[in-house]
């Protein structure tokens, strides 16, 4: 039989301290003990199979001997020992396929977990990483609103700006067409006033020519009379003819200077009253011009607080419709994640639990198998032992004693 290994290591202690004690007594009392002892039948040793067959296990009598190696030697001497190697035997058990199939399928169980936890990491993650990119699609999706109420912002603006170019052509249509109009209405007084100074002009200048007349006629008169009607000699003919054209040319001069001395006053008004029209226009031209740009500010003021309020109910709007899409887009995208987290969660939950179901059972397997395989080992060396004469079996042993190797035995009792 083989012994719990605990129980073995502390049974050798004893053991060796019992012979110790009857060296010292005497070696008659030593050798009575010795063979109480030794008449025992084999050694029964009961414990968990698992723990006896380790071969981890050190159930060498060196831990407990220290400097009392050669004592132990002799008694080694009178006691009949056996050896068996468990290592060998459990590998070539018949059952030692079955018992690695066993654990193959208990790593691949383990392997199949530790994937399963892998997955759930990795959907973790990429749920994380949703998360994270929840701020890039937000951001893109407010990105859009933002240009759509731009572009509103931007057609309300040019609408404007196209009614105030309407109003400003239109402004300074009608100013244009006043302008030309007090243009027109200068130009005909200006011609009134000069036609009626140039008849004033005329009636002076026909007055001025009848006083002259008046003065000179009657020599001329005189003149012509004697030219027609005296009989003048030749010499006094010329005289005559050359005074009277000195007289008429003398009243043609002054009526000429006085012709000139009249249209250099016409002239003269002509150009005083253009120059008061032209600065009459001028004043009324800045005058329309003023009322022009007046309007024209108040209109842009008038369009400017009209697309102010624009702008400003649009970003109203925007920022509702984008507190609104932003609150939606979240609870969209957090409630799917965490819907797929939990089934991702559940379904990984459900087949750890198949696989923890399949580990536990496999390894009951697996341990029934150690068991019925330790079983069958402690009870072949048992019959060995008894029908060998052996009184200790001993497994992994590491000191240097006489010991019959039972394992080929064991091996082939364990394949008949």
């Amino acid at each position: 039989m083989i012994m719990r290994v605990e129980n073995f290591q502390k049974w050798i202690f004893y053991f060796l301290l019992l012979l110790l004690v009857l060296t010292i007594v005497g070696y008659q009392y030593y050798i009575k003990e010795k063979q109480a002892v030794t008449s025992v039948d084999p050694v029964t040793i009961t414990g968990e199979p698992e723990k006896i067959l380790d071969p981890e296990d050190k159930t060498s009598v060196t831990k407990t001997a220290g400097s009392e190696n050669e004592s132990q030697e002799e008694i080694f001497q009178d006691i009949q020992i056996g050896v068996v190697d468990l290592k060998t035997i459990r590998t070539h058990h018949p059952k030692s396929e079955i018992v690695s199939q066993l654990e193959d399928q208990i790593q691949g169980y383990l392997n199949e977990l530790a994937r399963q936890e892998d997955e759930l990491k990795r959907a973790r993650e990429q749920i994380e990483a949703q998360y994270s990119d929840l701020d890039a699609q937000l951001k893109t999706q407010l990105e859009g609103i933002r240009e759509k109420y731009q572009k509103k912002i931007d057609q309300k603006t040019e609408e404007l700006q196209k009614e105030l170019t309407t109003f400003e052509e239109q402004i300074w249509n009608e100013a244009m067409n006043k302008i030309q109009k007090k243009k027109e209405d200068l130009q005909t007084r200006a011609k009134d006033m000069i036609s009626k100074y140039h008849e004033k002009q005329m009636e002076k200048l026909m007055k001025f020519e009848e006083e002259i007349n008046s003065k000179y006629f009657p020599e001329i008169l005189n003149l012509r009379l004697k030219l027609q009607l005296i009989q003048l000699t030749e010499k006094e003919l010329k005289e005559y003819k050359a005074k009277l054209e000195k007289i008429q040319l003398e009243r043609d001069q002054k009526i000429e200077e006085k012709r000139v001395e009249l249209e250099k006053e016409l002239d003269k008004f002509i150009e005083t009253k253009q120059s008061e029209l032209d600065q009459e226009l001028q004043e009324y031209q800045d005058q329309i011009q003023k009322e022009v740009e007046r309007s024209l500010k108040e209109k842009q003021n008038e369009l400017d607080r009209i697309l102010q309020n624009y702008i400003k109910d649009m970003e109203t709007a925007m920022y509702k419709e984008m507190q609104d899409k932003q609150t939606r887009l979240e609870e969209q995208v957090k409630t799917s994640l965490m819907k797929a987290e939990e089934e991702i969660q559940q379904k990984i939950t459900k087949n750890k639990e198949r696989i923890n179901s399949n580990i536990e059972k496999t390894r009951k397997e697996h341990e029934q198998i150690l068991k019925q395989i330790d079983d069958e080992i402690r009870f072949i060396v048992a019959e060995l032992a008894e029908e060998q004469g052996i009184d200790i079996v001993l497994t992994d042993i590491r000191v240097n004693v006489q010991a019959v190797d039972l394992t080929e035995q064991v091996l082939q009792k364990l394949n008949q």
